[in-house]
């Protein structure tokens, strides 16, 4: 075992001696390989890669050329599920971001006992394998996908902030980096509530001597902060595992600052009914672009609480989005501030939405049941071969019968077009008097937000359908 390869006394043994370890723990039947001993080596013993026995000197694992990847097997994770495996989850990442190498493994259950948060740098390949959460954990970041240069925060003079301004000087020195602008101008308070202000934030790219890739959404007069993220030079792809959990609460499971990451999700499974802890978000990518969420199903999803289940999300982004999720029962789809180019493909789940701030959004091929797309912000909406199940009373339990619902708590605004095309309504057994059902509903609320509240400057709708199973005049 590994442990024994510890207590050897390498002191006879010459450079090159080659010792076979039969499994990483005891009699487990995995996690071994070859070791040779370097009497010269003083590498930190990592568990993995590297182990230091008695006496001095290094054992260095051996592997085949080309085929260098870390797997949580030889980290000493159980994969049968029985004892706990976070500490060796968190080592063999640790490793993999050291030699820049793939994290591999597509066997086995791994459980998870304790809170943990795990960093990311690598590519991962999780699937075949699951992941089973002990109840009442409260984890924050299970995955933090961190990017090869660390993010920089500063303060920016605010002169140049202006709205339809494309070029911002101060800017300059970065370069080929997406940059998240964030003042402490209030866009609106949520609610019309003053302790729950939503600020002014706008996420660009910056071209040579400054140039946005977008035009400055706001003009900011405060003292401007940004964060800054540089482009990376290739993609990262994470494999996700299923996972499976009873109570515990999981704030995000996968969390994105690195640009150009895609989850290949696998499935989720809830095994207690309670709807008090949940996992919350699966995917959350903040201050970077190019963040996308793949393939995700969720079973027994009725025992997550209604919009408080996400596929994914985050805020201040750039192209983000899902396909293919199919989240049924009451897991969303997307949640959050400051959205630009966001897209949502094949989906069915609760709803879409982004809370405000929202720069241009398609949505293609969605199925909303409990919710809607619900969505605050400016540019072009388009919500194309769309469809939405009318499910309840509108205005109760949460429940909204338009396919589009424009934020009520977030400033009911769109600046700009909203363009349906094709859209599908569905109103099953609901009577005229239980429902507000429609295409688009615009919330004429008498909600002081602390600004003038915009509606959009037109609406078009290209076709569309009408099913009413008991009354076809409930639409």
């Amino acid at each position: 075992s590994i442990s024994e390869l510890r207590q050897y006394n390498a002191l006879s043994l010459n450079t090159g001696a080659r010792v076979l370890v039969d499994s990483y723990i005891e009699c487990k039947g995995y996690g071994g390989g070859f070791f040779r001993y370097d009497s010269e080596n003083t590498d930190t013993d990592d568990g993995v890669m590297i182990i230091a026995p008695v006496g001095g000197g290094r054992f260095v694992r051996e592997v085949l050329d080309n085929q260098l990847y870390i797997s949580y097997e030889i980290a000493g994770a159980d994969i049968t599920g029985v004892e706990p495996s976070e500490d060796a989850i968190v080592r063999a990442h640790s490793v993999a971001n050291r030699l820049g190498v793939q994290l591999k493994q597509n066997r086995g259950k791994f459980r998870i006992s304790k809170p943990v948060e795990v960093s990311v740098k690598t590519d991962v390949d999780l699937k075949g394998s699951e992941f089973v959460f002990d109840d009442s954990l409260n984890i924050n970041k299970m995955f933090n996908v961190k990017p090869t240069v660390n993010l920089i925060e500063a303060n920016v003079n605010n002169q140049n902030f202006v709205n339809g301004n494309t070029v911002v000087p101060e800017l300059a020195i970065y370069e080929n980096a997406v940059v998240s602008i964030n003042s402490k101008d209030v866009d609106i308070y949520r609610n019309g509530d003053r302790n729950s202000p939503v600020y002014k934030r706008d996420i660009v790219e910056v071209r040579k001597g400054g140039t946005l890739s977008h035009p400055l959404i706001y003009t900011m007069t405060t003292q401007v902060s940004v964060v800054v993220n540089h482009l990376e030079k290739s993609k990262l792809i994470f494999n996700a595992p299923s996972i499976t959990i009873g109570n515990s609460l999981i704030a995000s499971f996968i969390y994105s600052t690195r640009n150009d990451v895609t989850v290949n999700a696998s499935g989720v499974k809830r095994t207690d009914s309670s709807t008090v802890n949940r996992i919350v978000t699966y995917f959350e990518p903040h201050n970077c672009r190019d963040n996308v969420l793949d393939a995700i199903a969720v079973d027994n999803s009725n025992h997550f609480e209604t919009a408080s289940a996400y596929g994914i999300s985050g805020g201040s982004v750039i192209r983000q989005g899902a396909r293919n999720y199919h989240g049924a029962g009451d897991w969303g789809l997307m949640d959050g501030n400051t959205i630009r180019d966001g897209f949502a493909t094949d989906i069915t789940c609760a709803r879409v939405g982004v809370h405000a701030q929202a720069f241009n959004f398609t949505a293609e091929r969605c199925t909303l049941k409990e919710k809607a797309i619900q969505i605050s912000g400016r540019g072009t909406l388009i919500a194309r071969d769309c469809k939405k199940f009318c499910v309840g009373i509108g205005g109760a339990a949460g429940y909204v019968n338009a396919l589009i619902d424009l934020r009520a708590d977030y400033g009911s605004e769109w600046v700009g077009d909203i363009i349906i095309d094709n859209p599908e309504l569905n109103c099953g057994n609901l009577a005229l008097t239980d429902a507000e059902t429609g295409i688009v509903r615009l919330h004429a609320d008498n909600i002081d937000f602390g600004r003038e509240v915009f509606y959009p400057r037109r609406i078009i709708i290209n076709g569309g359908s009408l099913t009413a199973s008991a009354n076809n005049n409930a639409a």
